[in-house]
């Protein structure tokens, strides 16, 4: 009987270990997790986290089709900028990346970028180097060693921290601190973003199968974006009466589709937050069709819905590939003939009314400068510390620009 009660205690503590060791997650268990879900290794805390997948946005032939038409390249992908900052080109080494963003709205923010795909730390460090960066001494903290990229120098100097904590990971920030407490997170002795007890709940739900998938507060986000077209003239912001939204896009060889949720405060704030959203996007297809993108532009506005449920807003905008074919040559057009589009402007510019609400019914989602830390000490729990860049506190002083 001893013995029995022997293994029924040893049982019982090992179970106990394991659960502990999956709640706080650390080294091995990351690594079997992050190469799928790259954003267990950000840090908690975070504002805003963005998803993508590189190689499946650079392959669809939707994508490859608008990006052609407006002359863009790999560059106008979101992380790929980001991710060149630490040698890795996001095209054709990165899976899977997710980017968030930490300490908006207490004076500017710091992002966080954790890629998985197929790279290794020599060659990125190298590629980096090439590009122009210089490779500083390594830090160490909690036994882990992370590099240093810095363009520019004096006072202009932009570091970039980057650890590669496993073959195909790695996760880079312009922060010490992220990289850091990115550490503590892998040690499994700080919470990372998937045991966020905040934020977690933003990520659950989320389809982060997606081509892009984001989710996130207002508060530091959109209540950081003034502008000043249409109704947020009188003074409001992006964020005013929005708790959190979420959004994904999907892309297949047949359609793109973008569905997302705002959550308001209540129904009077989603149904206002609709009619602002509603006359920003008129206010964008305006300002884009005047810079000459083509009646295609305008399509795409009439396209987009926007339904009040209680207090959340669903949106939803769907293009099937004829559609997008049809504004691609449109854009084309469009450059060729700037002038003639500028004669246009007459009336179809000018004529976009509010597109009339659907029935409510419910639905499901698919609808100051950083001080400098010393190497070793411990990480900052929250509130990291802001870097001199990526501000978004900006006011727009007229309507934002687009491609």
């Amino acid at each position: 009987m001893k013995a029995q009660h022997a293994r029924i205690a040893t049982l019982s503590l090992s179970a106990l270990a394991l659960v502990l060791a999956v709640g706080c997650g650390g080294g091995p268990k990351l690594a079997e997790i992050a190469p799928t879900e790259p954003q267990a290794m950000l840090p908690s805390g975070a504002r805003m986290a963005v998803g993508l997948h590189p190689q499946l946005i650079a392959s669809n032939p939707l994508a490859k089709r608008l990006r052609e038409a407006l002359q863009a390249d790999r560059a106008d992908l979101p992380i790929e900028s980001l991710a060149r900052l630490a040698g890795i080109e996001s095209e054709l080494q990165v899976d899977l990346a997710v980017v968030a963003l930490y300490g908006a709205g207490q004076g500017g923010a710091t992002w966080g970028m954790a890629l998985a795909g197929e790279f290794d730390r020599d060659a990125a460090l190298k590629a980096a180097q090439a590009r122009g960066a210089e490779l500083k001494p390594d830090e160490t903290f909690q036994g882990m060693t992370y590099s240093i990229l810095e363009r520019g120098s004096g006072e202009e100097a932009q570091p970039t921290f980057v650890l590669f904590p496993a073959p195909g990971l790695a996760l880079l920030s312009d922060n010490r601190g992220v990289v850091q407490k990115g550490i503590a997170v892998w040690n499994g002795k700080a919470d990372g973003l998937l045991s966020d007890a905040a934020f977690k709940p933003r990520l659950e739900g989320l389809s982060t199968d997606a081509a892009v998938w984001l989710t996130g507060w207002a508060a530091g986000t959109l209540d950081q974006i003034q502008v000043s077209a249409g109704p947020f003239a009188r003074g409001d912001n992006l964020g005013r009466g929005v708790d959190s939204y979420r959004a994904t896009l999907a892309l297949t060889a047949a359609s793109a589709s973008l569905v997302g949720t705002f959550e308001c405060q209540n129904a009077d704030s989603a149904k206002k937050q609709r009619e602002n959203y509603l006359e920003l996007a008129k206010s964008y297809a305006q300002m884009l069709f005047q810079s000459g993108l083509g009646m295609g532009i305008l399509g795409l506005f009439q396209k987009l819905q926007m339904t009040v449920d209680g207090r959340a807003i669903a949106t939803n905008l769907e293009l099937t590939a004829q559609e997008v074919e049809a504004v691609s040559q449109q854009f084309e057009q469009a450059r060729s003939r700037p002038m003639r589009i500028q004669d246009l402007l007459g009336g179809a510019a000018g004529a976009m009314p509010i597109p009339p609400e659907a029935p409510s019914a419910s639905r499901p989602e698919a609808a100051a400068t950083p001080a400098k830390e010393t190497p070793g000490a411990e990480p900052r729990d929250e509130g990291l510390p802001t870097p001199r860049s990526m501000r978004p506190a900006q006011t727009a002083k007229s309507a934002p620009k687009g491609r």
